[in-house]
């Protein structure tokens, strides 16, 4: 273990990715650029909406920046992201003025990369280009893909479809379809759904953002079942594009599904979640056998607190939890703790049967919202603003972060490169640390109340 003064010695050199641009997220470093389209179907809360995230055959995503969409997408989220926050009315104006221009450097509406297609294939100028281009176009064209692995994300308390863009991109521009569930439990900051009126126009019903002042475990549970739902409905909807079944998409009833048919690969299917999210996660994979891997990030377990939520697969599913240390306490660690147990017992796992891989990190000096876009604003001028910081630079953290989870996937799906991610982490150790803390190690947790989220940014 490095010892703390010189870990904060190697932070004081890490002060150049203190990364903030006000205009758009960080690029993507896979060999992909990364296409993205928002999907609805149906006219009730109890329909689906995602956003949906893909490689392409683009080599150049700076040259369609054109058609980068929004991080912001209405006046509606932005209040309800300054309501779940808490924040003054200058605060707002202030966060509303940094924030509202910053884009999303995926495609909007680009078409899926094709089957047997070469990235770069048909673009009007190749070349050159391919060489100078970051975020999906380094080096020569990747290969084509013929099948696509699948992944589902469900966001935190307070949070929404786009609040974790830059893991969505990173998944992305390495070959994943990813699905971020936007739910519709009043968990988000703000959703909607569509109604039809008869003129034939499309009425937006809204949901705003619920907040709780104290403890309300039967509400929490309630609606990590409810999330749990539309996981699998959003897993129904990804069989059926696969199936070649039609799906009909209000916001867009053009966008060319036909280019996943038969090539999105379920026999690995991801579930990733963050806070809320990471409870939804543990319990989608209790409920549909269809999700393969877990992938908990800062795993808020209050809503599943009980040891009847979750009666997992655990002798057959591999699971990554991981941990911000400034977020985690005691109580939280030990219903990990108790999971994980349960996992390993003899009445879960039969003799002479290997037990999958179950893998818990704590990520050291790093906050809530380090695992979220919050990252890359956090750092100056949005955690002036909100008095959030990270000791560590938080996207750096976010880096690390998603630099285990594409390491824990790539020894479960081959089409990730192991080794890539395996060499960035090896150069920031000093930040990580395996397993959960002993019991008698109060040190490792924050002290604060882990009952409930309220306060922060994406629970």
């Amino acid at each position: 273990m490095v010892k703390e003064p010189e870990a904060m010695g190697q932070a004081k050199k890490t002060k150049q990715l203190r990364w903030w641009n006000p205009r758009r997220l960080p690029l993507p470093k896979g060999p992909y650029v990364v296409g993205c389209v928002d999907v609805m179907t149906g006219s009730s809360a109890s329909g689906c909406f995602i956003r949906l995230h893909y490689p392409t055959s683009l080599r150049d995503a700076k040259a369609h920046k054109r058609n980068w969409p929004k991080w912001f997408m209405g006046k509606d989220y932005f209040e309800g992201f300054v309501d779940s926050m808490n924040l003054n009315p200058p605060s707002a104006q202030y966060i509303k003025l940094i924030l509202g221009g910053i884009k999303i450097p995926a495609v909007w509406r680009e078409p899926p990369l094709g089957r047997g297609v070469t990235p770069g294939e048909g673009e009007e100028s190749p070349g050159s280009a391919d060489e100078k281009c970051k975020g999906g176009a380094r080096g020569p064209p990747p290969p084509p893909l013929d099948t696509l692995p699948v992944a589902f994300l469900s966001h935190g308390l307070g949070a929404c479809r786009f609040s974790y863009s830059t893991i969505c991109l990173e998944m992305a521009s390495r070959g994943f379809v990813v699905v971020a569930v936007e739910h519709r439990d009043h968990t988000a900051c703000s959703t909607y759904y569509l109604v039809p009126e008869e003129s034939g126009e499309l009425r937006r019903e809204h949901l705003e953002f619920w907040k709780l002042e104290k403890k309300e475990y039967t509400l929490r549970n309630r609606q990590a079942h409810l999330r749990s739902a539309e996981i699998r409905r959003a897993v129904d909807l990804m069989e059926d594009i696969n199936e070649g079944r039609p799906v009909h998409n209000l916001l867009d009833p053009t966008f060319p599904f036909q280019d996943f048919q038969g090539r999105l690969d379920f026999s690995k299917a991801v579930i990733i979640g963050h806070s809320f999210g990471g409870a939804t996660t543990l319990l989608s994979l209790a409920k549909d056998p269809r999700l393969r891997i877990g992938i908990a990030l800062d795993a808020w377990m209050y809503p599943v607190k009980r040891v009847a939520d979750l009666p997992l697969r655990l002798s057959t599913q591999p699971i990554l939890f991981v941990n911000m240390q400034y977020f985690q306490k005691r109580h939280n660690l030990d219903e990990m703790r108790r999971l994980l147990e349960m996992a390993t017992s003899p009445e879960v796992v039969p003799e002479g049967t290997p037990s999958p891989e179950r893998r818990v990190v704590t990520i050291r000096h790093a906050i809530h919202e380090d695992q979220s876009d919050s990252a890359y604003f956090i750092g100056w001028p949005f955690g002036i603003v909100v008095g959030q910081q990270s000791v560590a630079p938080s996207p750096l953290v976010s880096s690390v972060n998603t630099r285990l989870i594409l390491q824990f996937l790539s020894k479960q799906i081959d089409s990730v490169d192991l080794g890539e991610h395996e060499r960035f982490l090896a150069k920031w150790k000093w930040l990580l640390k395996e397993g959960l803390p002993a019991e008698e190690d109060k040190g490792e947790c924050s002290t604060s109340d882990s009952g409930s989220e309220v306060g922060s940014t994406t629970s």
